[in-house]
């Protein structure tokens, strides 16, 4: 209902839906994972096109005022404008595509917002046209003036940015040092007490000599010296507490009286100053757990330091709407309705915008303000400042919190410890265990030479024996096709010995029955087909008498002929083995060849995998699974932060719903996440499906909808504000209205809206596998 009663909203989501077809076309050769400057853009890049847009609009409108002066104005009025708009264009003919009118085309940024050294850069090819403005505000001085504001709009983005990256990297490494301190096992908190041991250990011995010192005792390793270091420490344990976990003791204590004070250590980190408490007895002294609540007091820093960028960052981007206002806003200023003062207006808008912008950045950093309508030259002067010094200044202070820190004995760094203190154990074990295992090889190197040798020769008859002629055997046999001679039995052996089986019964048959020549040939086609009829019946005569048979009849000669018989039915059947065999011969070269073919196959992937078995995919299972809880953390934060509509402004009855600067912020940061998610998790979940490049296209594009339409809701209908406020004062609605939508907010039911239908229709995208809902 509300996109069909509210025009921008329409032009708004019809911009990102050709936005999105864009990025796609253009991130097929350049995507980023996990970069908030792939495709899947940035709040900031969303935040320069709109802004862009509106500025656009304004320019638009300078340009056919100026056409169009005629009708509307005298005619030397006219001339005199035509004439300034032709110096205009040839001078920027002369300039070519450093004009004023062509820098920075914010409007059409698609992927990757400018840094700030670009915007430098740009901003320092408008320096002639700066030094040779005239002072009209017609010609070169207006594209100029439209130039500063689309670089001040940008540097306002970038700072947005900025901000955005800063947070993120000091909510990553606040959420590193709480994995120290959340190890149920505090083998984490261990693993870290025994590499800042050193540093420990340094810092110990400094505060021993300060000790030395406030006693006037001589530094050095005599017995009085190490006497009252120990009376110092027995007498102030809070002084051994503050030496080796400066962040978890009592604070230092004053070396004259030897008693431990009560103070609060206060740690100052770039914007942020913090408090904690120490630990208290019986266990303020296990080093482990002491460890482990440094850890703890360092995240508790880190996300202090985070939610004041959060709260810089909701500041600046609860101003986006006001940034550019209309020409309207500035029509109050003269008097007449001439094209010539629209002309003027239009000019002045962008200069007012590019003013509110640098101003709003300038409170940000703690300066002092430029006016309300500077000068070209303030702007340019003012913008360059910020460019060059005052922005990376200001970020730098969030870098160097996270560096690592140069001092050994600096326990009170946030950045991870340096690559000495996490070096220095490994750098003393493995020298002692090199000498240790090279002892060992020299005693048993013949040992180990034969060992070698033989596993050589494994390999190498497996290689060959197992792999390399099976192979060829193979090849072999898809050359010559079907074996031509047998595998077990000679072709010519069951011919032979069947036409020895056929001589020797048709000559049997001929002395016992006197049989024809075509009689025998029959005969000799029955034995081929084994019927030995005629020689069975005289068997059967003959077996009647048996041992007169043996010695006078021709009992022996049948035996005899039987065995033949015999002899041609087991070549008959081997043979028919054999015809098997042969025909399956490719196949069983192949089985025999495959279980070394996957040995060998699963070694070079054990090998290429890094000695981990599983290899890429189980390893891609586990990144999308990580991803996914990740995402869901940040869905849950941000349901957390749009839960009540009564953090919208302190009040449950305001109808603009704006929410809180740290509440905006932390919203933009988490959502800044699962922008940059968005891909690795479509491509995740639409990994199975035979369409998954056009499915996960389609998912991004709707998951980037909802998010757009979360930082949207976050302003509390910011972009829609004033058309709002209109549409209720036409319809006579306001301060009198009851309660009921209007008491609730507008921006509140839509954020709830957008998260419900998140949480329905990207349930699978978004909650990892074991997470119910």
């Amino acid at each position: 209902m509300a996109d069909r009663t509210n025009p921008k909203r329409r032009e708004r989501k019809r911009e990102h839906d050709e936005y999105d077809e864009e990025e796609e076309e253009r991130g097929k050769h350049s995507r980023l994972p996990h970069s908030p400057s792939s495709s899947s853009s940035s709040f900031a890049v969303d935040a320069i096109r709109t802004l862009g847009s509106q500025l656009d609009a304004i320019e638009r409108s300078r340009i056919s005022t100026s056409s169009t002066s005629t009708a509307a104005d005298s005619e030397t009025v006219t001339t005199a404008v035509k004439q300034e708009q032709g110096q205009a264009r040839t001078d920027d003919q002369a300039s070519g595509d450093n004009s004023a009118s062509s820098v920075l085309d914010i409007s059409q940024i698609t992927a990757n917002h400018p840094t700030t050294a670009d915007l430098l850069q740009i901003l320092s090819s408008l320096h002639p046209s700066i030094v040779l403005m005239p002072s009209s505000g017609a010609g070169p001085t207006a594209d100029t003036v439209f130039a500063l504001t689309r670089i001040a709009l940008a540097t306002y983005t970038a700072f947005l940015d900025t901000l955005l990256q800063d947070a993120h990297a000091v909510e990553a490494s606040a959420w590193g040092w709480h994995d120290i301190h959340d190890d149920d096992n505090h083998l984490a908190a261990l693993t870290y007490l025994v590499q800042t041991l050193p540093a420990r250990t340094w810092s110990l011995s400094q505060t021993a000599v300060r000790i030395l010192r406030s006693s006037q005792v001589p530094a050095s390793f005599s017995t009085q010296s190490i006497q009252t270091v120990l009376h110092s420490l027995k007498k102030s344990p809070a002084l051994l507490t503050t030496a080796l976990f400066p962040l978890s003791a009592s604070g230092p204590a004053p070396l004259a009286s030897g008693e431990g004070g009560a103070a609060v250590t206060t740690i100052g980190i770039g914007r942020v100053k913090f408090g904690f408490n120490p630990l208290r007895a019986p266990r303020a002294f296990d080093p482990v757990r002491l460890a482990a609540h440094e850890a703890r007091s360092k995240a508790q820093i880190l996300l202090a330091e985070r939610d004041a960028l959060a709260t810089q960052l909701g500041t600046l981007a609860q101003q986006l709407p006001t940034l550019v206002s209309s020409t309207r806003d500035a029509e109050g200023t003269t008097s007449q309705k001439s094209a010539v003062s629209e002309y003027e207006a239009a000019v002045l808008v962008a200069l007012q915008s590019a003013g509110r912008a640098v101003r709003h950045i300038q409170s940000a950093l703690e300066q002092e303000p430029i006016a309300k309508s500077p000068s070209p030259s303030d702007l340019y002067d003012v913008l360059h400042s910020l460019l060059s010094t005052s922005i990376p200044q200001y970020t730098s202070a969030t870098h160097t919190s996270l560096s690592v820190p140069t001092s050994v004995s600096n326990l009170s760094a946030l950045g991870e410890p340096s690559l000495f203190l996490r070096l220095w154990l490994p750098a003393i074990i493995l020298p002692a265990s090199a000498l240790v295992l090279r002892s060992t090889i020299i005693a048993q190197w013949d040992r180990i030479l034969a060992t070698v040798t033989d596993a050589k020769e494994t390999i190498r008859g497996f290689w060959v024996g197992w792999v390399v002629q099976p192979g060829a055997q193979l090849l072999r046999t898809l050359r010559r096709g079907e074996a031509e001679r047998g595998l077990i039995i000679a072709k010519e052996s069951l011919a032979s010995d069947l036409k020895s089986l056929e001589r020797m019964v048709t000559s049997f048959s001929a002395e016992k029955y006197n049989l024809s020549p075509d009689e025998l040939e029959d005969l000799a086609a029955k034995v081929r087909d084994g019927d030995l009829t005629s020689v069975l019946r005289v068997y059967e005569d003959e077996m009647r008498s048996p041992l007169k048979s043996a010695f006078t009849g021709s009992l022996l000669r049948a035996l005899l002929i039987q065995v033949q018989k015999a002899k041609v039915d087991l070549e008959v059947a081997m043979s028919g083995i054999d015809r098997l065999l042969r025909s399956q011969e490719l196949l069983i070269g192949a089985v025999g060849l495959a279980p070394a073919v996957a040995i060998v196959w699963v070694t070079t992937k054990w090998a290429l995998s890094g000695g981990r078995f599983g290899g890429g995919r189980r390893r891609q299972l586990r990144e999308g699974e990580s991803l996914r809880m990740r995402a869901w953390e940040a869905m849950r934060e941000i349901d957390k932060l749009l839960s009540l509509p009564g953090a919208s402004s302190g009040s449950s009855t305001s109808s603009t719903d704006t929410l809180p600067p740290l509440t905006h912020g932390l919203l933009l940061l988490h959502l800044s996440f699962l922008r940059s998610a968005a891909d690795p998790l479509t491509a995740f979940y639409a990994r199975a499906s035979p369409q998954k490049k056009a499915i996960a296209k389609r998912l991004r594009r709707a998951f980037l909808q909802d998010i757009r339409e979360l930082e949207a809701a976050a302003a509390a209908t910011g972009w829609e504000g004033e058309d709002q406020k209109e549409a209720d004062a036409r319809s006579g609605s306001g301060s009198d209205a009851g309660p009921g939508m209007g008491s609730v907010g507008l921006g509140w039911q839509v954020r709830r809206a957008t998260i419900q239908r998140m949480w329905s229709s990207w349930q699978g995208l978004l909650v990892p596998r074991g997470v119910g809902m």
